[in-house]
């Protein structure tokens, strides 16, 4: 089913207040990217190869097949520190919409015809370090079983079907990345999660009381991130969630 219609908001990268706490989420907001009309008519694994940010040393990308769904990655470093890196790969790439910031890390989040990218940008010994991964949520058919398409978390809607699943462990920590199909408009959906979450003990992030957004939540230990996206036929759900 292919339920993501790629975003086409421009605006200018320097009117954006992204960088201005060093430890905190920042809220979900637009970031001011133009897009590029070149990297926009390249195949998405041939656009990841061809990305060039300058002082970024890129790794040879890596393409596997994780439930079913192609994903692209592509590792890389730089001698520049963590916000002025991932301002550089956002002028660069045209790619990134959404940013979040958690202590030294910024990510990067953008959709793109059917395509999820996501960035990592963390601190390294010589400046920062990260990857770039490009998702195929429109992908048909990624998971087949319509009982395993059912919803993993109680808070989602019962209609909420899964299309994308991907699970591991990094530092010890349990790592969820998930996508959903829900067939409900973008804010009767995120109201709903958001009530369900204070239900169930989850607590917004500070940064985000009072604002309306709700995108970050955290409970006992746990952390959970959302990314919504109004489609066609309803909201793709990008579930980031980690114990």
């Amino acid at each position: 089913m292919n339920f993501i219609t790629a975003w086409a908001l421009r605006c200018r990268i320097n009117n954006l207040p992204l960088w201005r706490a060093s430890r905190v989420i920042l809220p979900t907001v637009v970031l001011a990217c133009l897009c590029s009309p070149v990297l926009a008519r390249l195949a998405v694994a041939d656009g990841l190869v061809d990305l060039d940010v300058p002082g970024f040393e890129w790794e040879a990308q890596q393409t596997m097949q994780l439930s079913g769904v192609p994903i692209h990655v592509r590792r890389f470093s730089s001698n520049n520190a963590v916000i002025p890196a991932a301002q550089a790969l956002v002028r660069h790439s045209g790619l990134f919409e959404r940013v979040l910031k958690l202590n030294s890390k910024v990510v990067l989040s953008g959709l793109r015809s059917d395509w999820h990218w996501l960035a990592e940008v963390d601190v390294s010994t010589s400046g920062s370090r990260g990857y770039v991964s490009a998702l195929h949520v429109g992908a048909k058919g990624a998971i087949k079983d319509q009982h395993a398409a059912k919803p993993s978390f109680i808070w989602l809607p019962p209609q909420s079907r899964r299309q994308f699943d991907h699970q591991n462990t990094i530092g010890g920590r349990k790592v969820v990345q998930q996508v959903y199909s829900i067939a409900l408009p973008m804010q009767t959906l995120t109201s709903y999660v958001r009530r369900q979450l204070r239900t169930g003990g989850w607590m917004p992030e500070p940064e985000f009381a009072g604002m309306g957004v709700g995108m970050a939540w955290s409970r006992a230990g746990a952390r959970l991130m959302l990314f919504p996206q109004q489609g066609d036929g309803g909201t793709s759900l990008y579930v980031h969630y980690s114990e």
